[in-house]
């Protein structure tokens, strides 16, 4: 027996560098100047380097944008207490004419993805940390993600 794995779903936005390129030049001209350069691209967003300190988070669609704008909403309030950094928004980007999504500039986070190296030594504990500062009752006004939780019973 062979399960298929599940395929990303298609995005209902074009995102490409000369558009992320167009939107922080009229959106946030300060950055006009630094390049960017599409990194990765996932089920939800697609991840772009703006210079060498900078990321765009950019919705492939609008169950993504959902997402993101409940990061740019919690993010700021849970950074300060963990251990890890975190893409806390910098800049908060707007739909316009060609692009129809609210999108996020963060502070780039250097690294390598957790899917696709193996841990180092010390990490477990570092990770645990994490969690142990994330793991707290969420604040009343928090909302349920009924997109990607279950009951873990």
């Amino acid at each position: 027996m062979t399960i298929d794995a599940p395929r990303t779903p298609p995005a209902e936005a074009r995102i490409s560098e000369a558009s992320i390129t167009r939107l922080i030049a009229q959106q946030f001209s300060e950055l006009a100047h630094l390049p960017v350069t599409i990194v990765g691209e996932g089920w939800d967003n697609v991840m772009a380097r703006v210079g060498d300190k900078l990321a765009a988070r950019m919705p492939r669609h609008k169950v993504g944008e959902t997402l993101l704008k409940r990061e740019q909403r919690w993010l700021p309030t849970l950074a300060p207490r963990l251990p890890l950094p975190v893409p806390s928004p910098v800049h908060i980007g707007t739909p316009d004419g060609s692009y129809p999504f609210t999108w996020s500039v963060v502070e780039w986070i250097d690294g390598e993805c957790a899917d696709t190296s193996p841990p180092v030594p010390g990490q477990g504990s570092v990770f645990s940390e994490f969690l142990l500062a994330l793991h707290h009752a969420a604040p009343d006004a928090a909302p349920k993600n009924g997109a990607r939780d279950c009951p873990l019973a």
